[in-house]
């Protein structure tokens, strides 16, 4: 996706979990000066750029920094989506530089797509020691394909520079200049652990002070271990709170959706605890709040994430504090099947209990593409279609409110045809229902129609057709006008399309206008109808439709 803002990048809630004021604080040392000269040099040139240096050196700092300045170069940029299954070279005659942070976690197939496809102009970043990931995970060598940019960590005194720096744009007050000189001598050359302290002292709202200071630990690691035990301690909850951090280093960029980190955690404690707990008892725990209050929140797609990559480092067992033996045993107690057992335990509760009934359906949807990305569409579809173990089974549908029924087969539409079956199932209950509410029959009939089209199944679509024929609703004609299309009743289906657009202005029928007609051979009428919609709209869609009209030497 193009970006057209650098704050869809920065700040909590940004792509990139950057600083909203990185470009006005970044400190460039000599080392970082030349690698960004190196690097832009590279990528005006046509040739990929990899970023690569030890965790928490500022390699995607860096990248940041590198994309302002093509931006401000006058080269647009874009970054990889999650999920995508290939990547392709359209990006390069546009100009586009593609950017991606984590190049050995990208999905496995679109990775593979850079190499085979020979694709140019992407700036990534990576962990050296992670580049043979990409050989194990590819075949292919990334040094092949990439100018390898390596970063080091900082000297002390451009540490401390950092530290003044971020201090002042976050307000934090430096009760003791020398705590400046402990802080940095801890920090192992590492800029994120800096930016840790800075972000510790932002939520506490405390000052740095020589107390702070001496009491934090040497060493990134070490230093979140130090927060963890902080936060956690001995707590008679601590196992399912670890647990719950654990399983969200197994989800993509360590990503969350609100609702679904808060199911692991119930379900996380009924598996410790051995006994079943309400989604509200669990959820009363003052630990799990103040764990909570560490993770960066992404308020656009409701979710919570891991920091950084170094937190799910430590979750893992790289640490060695006082908070290392207790998460030792979680992992041994909760290898990686374990915990998706747990996940998805989770997702189908809190979808069951909580999402089916809610009102917002931006809230359900986040939550679908959370797990959807994660976990696939079958995981969807199953969590969807069956109700937790030993718990209450789905109200029936003649027992359900019409609203909720509607709502759900809504949900079931929107996921294509990962829900179509779903769908199905609802829809079919509708219509034997003997509902009268035109909106439910019509979105009950565009389950069939979506079932007919995707299936090619005639019947699906005439049962489409008899459900629609009954309604009078502007939602219902535009429906039957296109089932009239896919039966290859075409007269028919003009005849609604026009009476949509010429009666109601419907945009949208005045393009399906120009299909049909070009269906029916009437050319001329077909491109009138197309270019009236190109001028009203300035849709792709119809541009694209004159363009191929044109080189079939219809349209002049």
């Amino acid at each position: 996706m193009v970006v057209r803002d650098f704050d869809v990048l920065l700040g909590e809630d940004g792509l990139l979990r950057l600083p909203s004021y990185i470009f006005d604080s970044y400190v460039m040392d000599d080392a970082r000066r030349g690698a960004l000269e190196r690097a832009f040099r590279f990528v005006v040139g046509g040739e990929n750029v990899l970023i690569v240096g030890s965790p928490g050196t500022g390699k995607t700092a860096l990248m940041a920094v590198l994309l302002r300045r093509l931006v401000d170069s006058g080269y647009p940029i874009a970054y990889i989506r999650e999920g995508v299954s290939s990547i392709s070279r359209e990006h390069e005659d546009l100009g586009i530089v593609l950017f991606y942070d984590d190049l050995p976690r990208m999905n496995a197939s679109a990775l593979s797509s850079i190499f085979k496809n020979g694709v140019r102009n992407i700036v990534a970043t990576a962990r050296v020691e992670e580049l043979r990931l990409v050989v194990d995970r590819t075949g292919f060598d990334p040094y092949d394909h990439f100018r390898v940019i390596e970063i080091p960590g900082m000297a002390l005194e451009h540490l401390r520079e950092m530290l003044l720096r971020y201090a002042d744009a976050e307000g934090i007050r430096i009760a003791d200049r020398g705590a400046i000189d402990v802080v940095v001598s801890k920090a192992g050359g590492l800029p994120i652990y800096v930016w840790q302290v800075i972000r510790e002292l932002r939520i506490s709202g405390g000052s740095l002070t020589m107390d702070f200071a001496n009491t934090i630990p040497k060493g990134m690691y070490d230093y979140i271990d130090d927060i963890l035990w902080r936060a956690v301690g001995s707590h008679e909850d601590r196992y399912e709170v670890l647990l719950t951090l654990l399983c969200m280093t197994d989800f993509v960029k360590y990503l969350v959706n609100q609702d679904l980190y808060n199911a692991i955690f119930a379900v996380a404690k009924e598996r410790v605890k051995k006994r079943s707990f309400d989604l509200d008892e669990a959820l009363y725990s003052d630990v799990l709040d103040r764990v909570s209050r560490y993770l960066a929140r992404d308020r656009q797609t409701l979710s919570f994430r891991l920091p950084h990559d170094s937190w799910a480092d430590v979750l893992r067992g790289a640490s060695s504090g006082p908070m290392s033996a207790e998460i030792s045993k979680v992992n041994m107690l909760f290898p990686k099947s374990k915990r998706r057992d747990v996940i998805v335990e989770a997702a189908r509760r809190v979808w069951h209990e909580v999402l089916v009934l809610a009102e917002d359906a931006d809230r359900r949807d986040f939550f679908l593409d959370n797990v959807r990305l994660n976990f696939g569409d079958k995981v969807v579809r199953d969590i969807m279609e069956r109700a937790p173990e030993k718990r209450e089974a789905p109200v029936p549908l003649e027992a359900r409110p019409q609203s909720l029924v509607l709502r759900q087969l809504r949900d079931y539409l929107r996921l294509g045809s990962a829900g179509i079956d779903l769908a199905l199932k609802l829809a079919e209950g509708i219509v034997e229902s003997n509902v009268d509410d035109p909106v439910a029959l019509n979105v009950a009939a565009a389950a069939f129609l979506m079932r007919g089209i995707r299936a090619g199944d005639s019947s699906a679509i005439e049962k489409a057709v008899g459900v629609l024929s009954r309604l009078g609703t502007l939602d219902a004609k535009y429906n039957l006008a296109v089932a009239y299309y896919h039966l290859g009743r075409f007269e028919e289906a003009e005849k609604l399309f026009r009476e949509l657009y010429e009666k109601h202005r419907d945009e949208e029928s005045l393009l399906n206008l120009g299909v049909v007609l070009l269906r029916l051979g009437r050319f001329s009428e077909a491109v009138d109808a197309v270019r009236k919609y190109v001028e009203l709209t300035n849709d792709p869609r119809g541009v694209r439709l004159l363009n191929r009209l044109s080189e079939l030497g219809i349209a002049g």
